[in-house]
């Protein structure tokens, strides 16, 4: 499984990325958090025009199909505003799990387009101890 966060500017996906990995964690499943903005540090700052985010998409695919391919969930926690980023994803993984995080904020300028059929739409009032049950897990 792998499961794709995304979502506006300081909308948590990060701390919903930490919250499922320490979920699966406690399931004896392995996980990866790959942040979007880590990835950007550790790798180089691609931009934010939309062939740098494709370019950043790309590079986060690709860890997360190495990460996939030794057993290991990757949680991947990425603004991706566009259909068009998040469908390199689905390229990649058909089966992959989409998370909306509502709220959060946009640059000036930028626009999100809000997925239409997320796997899960995640608000705040959501209890962290019911994500085990949010993910089928026992």
């Amino acid at each position: 499984m792998v499961y794709w966060i995304t979502g506006k500017k300081n909308s948590g996906k990060t701390t919903l990325a930490e919250k499922i990995k320490q979920t699966l964690e406690n399931h004896g499943q392995p996980s990866c958090v790959l942040d979007g903005d880590e990835i950007r540090d550790e790798l180089g700052d691609t931009g934010y025009t939309l062939d740098g985010r494709m370019a950043n998409i790309n590079r986060v695919v690709g860890i997360a199909r190495i990460l996939h391919r030794q057993g290991i969930v990757p949680i991947i926690a990425l603004v991706s505003p566009y259909k068009k980023l998040r469908d390199v994803g689905f390229e990649s993984f058909p089966s992959m799990r989409l998370i909306y995080c509502e709220g959060g904020e946009l640059w000036e300028g930028s626009y999100y387009e809000i997925p239409r059929y997320p796997f899960w739409i995640h608000d705040w009032s959501f209890p962290y101890d019911k994500i085990a049950l949010k993910l089928g897990l026992p």
